[in-house]
């Protein structure tokens, strides 16, 4: 039987949700996770200089299309949203009816599966998401895929006072097409995001690089089971 975890990603998304959830106690383990209802990660934010907070929590449990799922709700800031995440082992999987990308467009039925367990420099496409729109009577279409490897594994990484072992890197890629009435007018890489996963904790450290230009860390103050 499939175990039930969640597992909050900084990626260059946000994820939300809607729908109730069941309000009962759970107990939940994954390879690198480890949670039950009211279990929460309290992290330090830095967003191009700005420093915030962002504490996850374990809310419920839920199903959505005949799959048992967790809720988790991230609270960044003030600003709170919710997101479904369930996993297999070592594969972490995040799913929401709507997603709002940091351009301000909304996308539907996203799913973000990560292998952490996959073998080291195996890159494989995660994510694809496509946005079209109109502006100045032209139609715009941007792509952009997601892909994601484990870079490294077995890192000894302090954070936040803590000294974590057995950490994998996990790099997840964002390259954009843009098409413009039906003509590309070219593909770049726009963003790399990197992962730095524990075993029974999950996320300790997180950062994007957008253009090259390091503009978002996440680091765990601390974890609560």
């Amino acid at each position: 039987m499939k175990k039930i975890i969640f597992l909050c990603l900084p990626i260059m998304l946000m994820l939300s949700s809607c729908g109730g959830s069941d309000e009962e106690d759970f107990s939940v383990e994954c390879n690198y996770f480890k949670a039950r209802a009211g279990t929460t990660w309290n992290y330090e934010v830095d967003q191009l200089g700005v420093s915030a907070t962002q504490v996850t929590t374990a809310l419920s449990i839920t199903e959505v299309d005949g799959t048992e799922v967790v809720v988790v709700s991230n609270n960044f800031n003030g600003q709170v949203q919710e997101s479904f995440v369930n996993c297999d082992q070592d594969v972490i999987i995040q799913s929401a009816p709507t997603a709002q990308t940091t351009t301000g467009q909304t996308v539907e039925d996203v799913l973000l599966e990560l292998d952490f367990g996959a073998p080291v420099g195996e890159e494989s496409l995660v994510l694809n998401l496509s946005v079209d729109q109109s502006q100045a009577g032209f139609m715009i279409v941007t792509n952009n895929d997601y892909f994601g490897k484990v870079a490294e594994t077995g890192i000894s990484m302090p954070v936040g006072g803590t000294t974590y072992t057995d950490v994998v890197k996990y790099e997840l890629r964002t390259i954009t097409e843009t098409i413009l009435d039906g003509i590309s007018t070219g593909v770049s890489e726009t963003a790399l995001t990197t992962y730095y996963v524990a075993p029974e904790v999950g996320t300790i450290y997180s950062e994007v690089e957008a253009l090259g230009t390091l503009v978002f860390t996440l680091s765990l103050k601390d974890y609560t089971y």
